[in-house]
């Protein structure tokens, strides 16, 4: 995924597990954060209160590419500003990629 958003222009900082994720957002700012619902140590819907805890006003975006589905509900209640679920897979990296366009505004 990390390559898709380089050849499409945007910087790109990867995190190898929700730790490591909530590690690197401390230590440095971003204009988007991209959270895997799955991701080892720490699962995104933990990992998100966490980045808002500290920046309410950073956009993050949640994508599953497995059987999670999240309801709006649980969407807005994690903090997610933008939620891409598993029935999209086949079109995640567009997406994906006019979710940052739209939180990067």
């Amino acid at each position: 995924m990390a390559e898709f958003f380089n050849e499409a222009g945007y910087e790109v900082h990867e995190a190898y597990d929700g730790q490591d994720g909530l590690d690197k957002f401390v230590s440095d700012t971003y204009s988007v954060v991209v959270c895997d619902q799955e991701m080892p140590k720490i699962f995104g819907e933990k990992v998100i209160p966490e980045i808002k805890k500290r920046s309410s006003s950073q956009p993050v975006i949640m994508f599953s590419s497995r059987v999670y589905r999240f309801s709006e509900e649980k969407k807005i209640a994690i903090g997610a500003d933008e939620y891409i679920d598993p029935d999209d897979l086949g079109n995640m990296f567009t997406r994906l990629v006019e979710a940052v366009q739209r939180v990067e505004r």
